[in-house]
C-alpha cells in the first residue's frame, strides 16, 4: 500500500504519525551514506578485534565480542533498511526490527565492556540486568508497536547508563582511556536524542545517525583498548 492508495485522511494522518515525516532525497542519501560508512568501518574494526581476541583472549571475551558485533550490525543494518524502504506494510515491520535492534546494540556494548570487570559477580549481575531490560524493550517494540514510546525511549537511555550502578568495580577494572571513551560515547548518544526528537529540523535524522555512528565508534575504541591493554 502506497500513499496514493490511501484516501481516508484520518488513516493517512495515523500512518504519518507512526512512520514519521517523509524525508527529501537529499536527506535519504546523506542518511544512507552515514549508515554505509558505519557498516564498512565496523566490518574492518570488528574483524581486527575478533582476530585479536581469538589469538590473545579467552572464550568468554570472544562470546562477548561476537554478541557485541551482532548488536552493532543488527542496529545499523535494520536502521538502514527501515529508513530507505518506501512507505508500505513492510516498513511497519522494519520499524519494529529497527527499534528492537537498538536494545541489542546497547546490551551487546555493555556486555563487551562488563566482560572486562575484575569482579565476575558484578559483571554477571549487571549483564543480567541489562539483558532483562533489553528483552522487555524488544518485546514491547515487536508486539506493542507505537505504544509507550516515551517510556521505551527512557529505557534506551537508562540501559545505556546502567553501568553507573557498578561504577566502582568498573572504575577499578577499566583504564582511564576506556572509561573516557565509554563516558563520551554515552554523552553523544544522549545529546543525539535531541536531534532525533527534533523532527522539524532539516536533516535531523542524518544528524542523529551521525551521533550514533560516532558514539558507537567511541565505545568500540573503549572496548578495543580494554581488551588490548590487559595483555
Amino acid at each position: 500500500m502506497t500513499l496514493k492508495d490511501i484516501t481516508d485522511a484520518e488513516a493517512l494522518k495515523k500512518l504519518r504519525l507512526y512512520w514519521g515525516r517523509r524525508y527529501s532525497p537529499g536527506e535519504k542519501i546523506s542518511d544512507a551514506v552515514i549508515h554505509s560508512a558505519g557498516i564498512i568501518a565496523g566490518a574492518i574494526a570488528f574483524g581486527l578485534l575478533i582476530w585479536h581476541v581469538a589469538n590473545w583472549r579467552g572464550t568468554g571475551e570472544m562470546v562477548a565480542v561476537l554478541v557485541y558485533a551482532a548488536g552493532f550490525f543488527a542496529m545499523l543494518g535494520c536502521s538502514l533498511a527501515y529508513n530507505m524502504w518506501p512507505m508500505s506494510h513492510a516498513k511497519l515491520w522494519l520499524r519494529r526490527f529497527d527499534h528492537s535492534a537498538i536494545y541489542l546494540m546497547i546490551a551487546g556494548t555493555c556486555t563487551a565492556f562488563l566482560s572486562q570487570l575484575d569482579s565476575t559477580v558484578w559483571a554477571a549481575a549487571l549483564i543480567a540486568a541489562i539483558w532483562v531490560g533489553a528483552a522487555v524493550g524488544i518485546i514491547a517494540k515487536l508486539f506493542l508497536p507505537g505504544r509507550f514510546e516515551g517510556a521505551l525511549l527512557a529505557l534506551y537511555l537508562g540501559l545505556g547508563w546502567v553501568c553507573a550502578i557498578g561504577i566502582v568495580p568498573i572504575w577499578r577494572s577499566l583504564s582511564a582511556e576506556s572509561l573516557t571513551f565509554l563516558a563520551f560515547g554515552g554523552v553523544l548518544y544522549t545529546v543525539g536524542v535531541i536531534f532525533y526528537r527534533w523532527e522539524k529540523l532539516p536533516y535531523h535524522i542524518t544528524i542523529w545517525h551521525s551521533f550514533v555512528v560516532v558514539a558507537a565508534g567511541l565505545h568500540f575504541a573503549g572496548v578495543a583498548h580494554a581488551m588490548s591493554s590487559a595483555l
